[in-house]
């Protein structure tokens, strides 16, 4: 038994690699980059105008430096999860979703937070999915488990 390509295979696996192989026309410009069309870095006036512009604050960055940190358009309002904020779902409180002789199923309900981003260790409820309701005793306090994020 033989194990050589067909012919035709050939061709065409010839032709498929030729023209990925083709230099796009973008690719290698006719003309040099020049100051006027390359990209530049905001000045430090740029920077301070658009954190002003967000209502932001400056902060330290964990590596060195420091960042505007832009107060979120729906800091306060009522989350289920992450997602539901522009910043993060911080959980404060419990709903109850159903009842039971003695017992209650809660999720956590949270605040979206005042700032886009938080810098340091918090409780915030996952971005994606919802907190699965929890079973407790009627009447109790018992703490929900929430995930510590860390930035």
């Amino acid at each position: 038994m033989s194990w050589e390509t067909p012919a035709i295979v050939r061709s065409a696996l010839a032709i498929l690699l030729s023209l990925g192989c083709a230099p796009h026309p973008t690719d290698h410009p006719t003309e040099p980059a020049t100051a006027a069309t390359r990209p530049t870095a905001p000045t430090s006036e740029q920077r301070e105008q658009a954190c002003r512009e967000c209502d932001g604050v400056w902060e330290p960055r964990r590596l060195g430096g420091e960042f505007c940190n832009c107060r979120a358009r729906d800091a306060g309002r009522t989350c289920h999860r992450g997602r539901d904020c522009e910043g993060e779902c911080v959980p404060s409180d419990v709903e109850v979703t159903a009842t039971e002789a003695e017992h209650e199923w809660v999720i956590p309900v949270g605040r979206c937070s005042e700032r886009i981003s938080r810098t340091s260790c918090r409780a915030a409820l996952p971005y994606d999915e919802a907190t699965p309701p929890v079973r407790r005793r009627k009447g109790t306090e018992q703490p929900l488990v929430v995930p510590t994020v860390c930035d």
